[in-house]
């Protein structure tokens, strides 16, 4: 995914409960799990109706696309779950699995040699 929507999930202010369960990026692009952002704001609280009146009679629908391929995380939503709180940072692949490697060696090296054999 574009780098801002990685940060957008990194986000100090993301939490377990700001996770929105909502219809309008399913009616928009068809997912519900999102974080809040200028586009569920403004459109969660109105009905299906309103909101698909919107889609077929104005740009919403391509604005957003827009927003996704641009990386525009205030218009297109972040897909996100209720662990979102736990993410404090995006690390490549590489560097954690060093990161653990290097944990799983030094507690290996503390254990007393008994429980080694």
């Amino acid at each position: 995914g574009h780098d801002s929507f990685k940060r957008g999930l990194a986000d100090e202010s993301s939490e377990p409960d700001s996770v929105l369960r909502t219809t309008v990026v399913d009616q928009i692009i068809n997912s519900y799990f999102a974080t809040p952002n200028e586009t569920t704001n403004a459109w969660d609280t109105r009905s299906a109706q309103e909101l698909a009146t919107a889609i077929n009679e104005t740009d919403l629908a391509s604005d957003y696309k827009e927003a996704v391929t641009s990386g525009n995380s205030k218009v297109a939503a972040i897909y996100s779950g209720e662990g979102v709180g736990d993410i404090h940072s995006i690390d490549k692949a590489y560097d954690i699995v060093t990161k653990v490697n290097e944990e799983a060696i030094s507690l290996l090296l503390e254990m007393p040699t008994k429980h080694l054999v």
